[in-house]
């Protein structure tokens, strides 16, 4: 094998090896590792897409309420907060 051949079969190597790191390392990386395995295996039925759609959003919406509350929970802490500190409250 020329130098020219075994350069480029390194480079190929650290390419794969690079890709390979970051879909085993990242936490996107094995979410898509788990969602490439899950559509290897089978294929969901297309009752099954409408299901999963709909408790994505029902998953969402949860999401934003509780957000929500949250956002209010941590006004009302800071705006205690800085009534116990003696600060002036925010505008």
């Amino acid at each position: 094998m020329s130098d020219r051949g075994r350069g480029r079969l390194f480079a190929a190597g650290v390419v794969a090896g690079a890709a390979t790191t970051l879909l085993l390392t990242t936490k996107e990386g094995r979410g898509l590792c788990r969602k490439l395995a899950g559509s290897v295996r089978r294929s969901p039925s297309p009752d099954g897409l409408v299901e999963v759609e709909s408790v994505a959003w029902e998953d969402a919406e949860d999401a934003d309420v509780r957000s929500e509350a949250l956002r209010r929970k941590i006004e009302e802490t800071r705006r205690r907060l800085r009534e116990q500190v003696g600060l002036p409250p925010e505008e």
